[in-house]
C-alpha cells in the first residue's frame, strides 16, 4: 500500500512535467516562427486601424450617447482584437488529428490528449499575446492620441485578457473534439463564431447594446472572452476589474468542467469507434 501511495506523487510530478514541456512547445513553435508573428501582428493592426478610422469618422454625440469616447472605443478594439487573435483556429489541428489517425497515438500516453492539447495551445496562445499586447499597445496609442486608463489598471487588464483567451481557447477545443462525433468541426465553428462575434461584443461594446440583446450577452460565456477585457479600457476601476476578473473565472471554471468532461467521452468514443471514423 505504502508503495501505491508513494508512486502517486511521482505520476503527478511526471504529468506535470508533460504539460510543462507541452506549454513550452507551444511557447517555441511560435517564437521559431518571426514571419508568422508579423503577418499576425499587421493583420492585427491593419483591422484595428481600419475600424479606428471608421469609428474616427462617426459624430461625436453618437460615440457620446452610449457614454463612450473615441480613445476608449480604440482601446477597447484593441483588447478585444487581441483576444481574437492569439487564438486562431486551435480547432483544426484537433480535427486534422481525427482525421489522419494520429490520434489514436495520444490513447496510450499516461497525459490525456484533452490536457496536452490544452497546454501546447496555451503556450501559443500566451507567446502571440505577449507580441500582440507589446505591439498592439504602441498602435492603439497612436490612433487614440493617448490611453483612457491608469498604469495601475495593467495587471488587471493582462490577467483579463489571458482569462478571456483561455475561455475562447476552451471553446475551440471543445469544437475540435465535436469531429469525433460529426466526421467535421466546422459548421459547429462558423455557428460559434457568430455568436463570439455578436454576444461577445468583438467590434462594439456591450454598452451600446439594445438592452434586451446586452443583457442575454452577459450570461453567455461569450462575453467573457471578449467584452470583459474590452470593458477594462471603458472602466479601470477596482471594483469592474474584480467583477470582470471574477465572473471570467467563474467561466474559466465551467471551461474546465466541459473539458474534463468532453475529453472522457472523446476517448470512450475513439476506442469504441477508432479514431478515423
Amino acid at each position: 500500500m505504502s508503495g501505491r501511495v508513494g508512486a502517486r506523487p511521482a505520476a503527478r510530478a511526471r504529468t506535470v512535467r508533460a504539460l510543462a514541456h507541452a506549454f513550452g512547445l507551444g511557447w517555441r513553435e511560435v517564437l521559431a516562427q518571426p514571419g508568422a508573428i508579423a503577418g499576425v501582428f499587421l493583420t492585427y493592426a491593419a483591422i484595428l486601424a481600419l475600424w479606428a478610422n471608421l469609428y474616427r469618422l462617426l459624430p461625436a454625440r453618437t460615440l457620446a450617447s452610449a457614454s463612450l469616447g473615441y480613445a476608449q472605443i480604440v482601446w477597447y478594439l484593441a483588447l478585444t482584437e487581441a483576444v481574437a487573435f492569439s487564438i486562431g483556429h486551435a480547432y483544426r489541428q484537433i480535427e486534422d488529428e481525427i482525421r489522419d489517425g494520429t490520434v489514436s497515438a495520444h490513447l496510450v500516453r499516461p497525459v490525456g490528449y484533452v490536457a496536452l492539447i490544452a497546454s501546447q495551445e496555451l503556450g501559443r496562445m500566451t507567446a502571440k499575446m505577449a507580441a500582440l499586447a507589446a505591439c498592439g499597445g504602441v498602435v492603439a496609442y497612436a490612433l487614440a492620441g493617448g490611453v483612457p486608463f491608469g498604469v495601475a489598471a495593467l495587471p488587471a487588464i493582462a490577467a483579463s485578457l489571458c482569462a478571456g483567451a483561455a475561455v475562447l481557447l476552451a471553446a475551440q477545443i471543445l469544437i475540435g473534439l465535436s469531429a469525433a462525433w460529426l466526421g467535421t468541426a466546422r459548421p459547429v465553428f462558423f455557428i460559434v463564431q457568430k455568436l463570439v462575434f455578436v454576444f461577445g461584443g468583438l467590434l462594439l461594446p456591450l454598452d451600446a447594446y439594445p438592452t434586451a440583446l446586452a443583457r442575454i450577452a452577459v450570461l453567455t460565456p461569450f462575453s467573457a472572452m471578449l467584452y470583459a477585457p474590452g470593458s477594462l479600457a471603458l472602466d479601470a476601476s477596482l471594483a469592474h476589474a474584480a467583477e470582470t476578473l471574477a465572473r471570467q473565472l467563474g467561466w474559466i471554471a465551467a471551461a474546465a468542467v466541459a473539458l474534463a468532461a468532453a475529453g472522457d467521452a472523446f476517448e470512450r468514443r475513439l476506442v469504441r469507434t477508432g479514431a478515423a471514423s
